[in-house]
């Protein structure tokens, strides 16, 4: 039962973020969005891993390894799409003026 509440909220979560990167207006906010899809396969996975006793390491490496990359990728997305001049759709551009980007 707690195995599928948890696949069930991951789902839930991966659905929320997939419609945020279809309907969010530029990259930067789609970012956002792809992090609660990273949140809702961490779900999945401990739900899979509860139901399933001898997947529960590999589980555990699944969410060490998606903690540790989503967000230095989503940063590298970023960073690169800033210095691709894609433009923010935002009032206000905070690091145009502040930082000089390598």
């Amino acid at each position: 039962m707690i195995s599928a509440f948890f696949t069930g909220i991951g789902c839930i979560l991966i659905a929320i973020g997939a419609l945020g990167i279809l309907r969010l207006p530029d990259i930067y906010s789609r970012l956002h969005a792809s992090t609660l899809c990273m949140f809702g396969a961490i779900w999945i996975a401990l739900g899979i891993s509860l139901q399933l006793k001898e997947v529960f390491p590999k589980a555990v490496i699944f969410i060490l390894f998606l903690f540790l990359t989503c967000p230095v990728s989503s940063h590298f997305i970023a960073r690169c799409a800033y210095k691709g001049n894609v433009k923010p759709k935002c009032v206000i551009d905070e690091l145009k003026d502040k930082t000089k980007i390598i």
